[in-house]
């Protein structure tokens, strides 16, 4: 029995990309970022792979701040942890997840400025 793979888009690596997150909580908003410069495993126009020291709720819905090592500049991009693993070895713990929130103009959606700017990273780093 094979495998089918459920990716809709392909994954690409962002060598010195970094990022921090915020968990997003119904009550308590907070408006600061968190987990300094958490290395990025690798990403897609669909979602990110990060290192973490700490463990994230499956479904826990996060804004990550990525810091993009070419020029600077950071995006910020919504979405939802689908899986977190262990991560043996190195010096992080664990390797999570997340699908990034749709794209649009409607309220909680990512901007389609940030999905124009992964895809001209996507033309770049793959």
């Amino acid at each position: 029995m094979s495998k089918t793979e459920r990716r809709e888009c392909d994954r690409f690596h962002l060598p010195g990309a970094t990022l921090s997150y915020r968990i997003e909580k119904k009550l308590f908003k907070s408006s600061s970022f968190s987990g300094g410069y958490i290395p990025v495993h690798d990403i897609s126009l669909g979602g990110i792979r990060f290192l973490s020291q700490a463990s994230f709720n499956l479904d826990a819905k996060v804004t990550l701040k990525i810091y993009l090592p070419d020029n600077g500049e950071s995006l910020v991009l919504k979405g939802v942890v689908v899986w977190a693993s262990d991560y043996p070895g190195e010096s992080y713990d664990y390797l999570i997840g997340v699908r990034f929130d749709p794209y649009g103009d409607k309220k909680n959606f990512n901007s389609p400025d940030s999905l124009s700017k992964l895809k001209e990273l996507e033309k770049q780093h793959s």
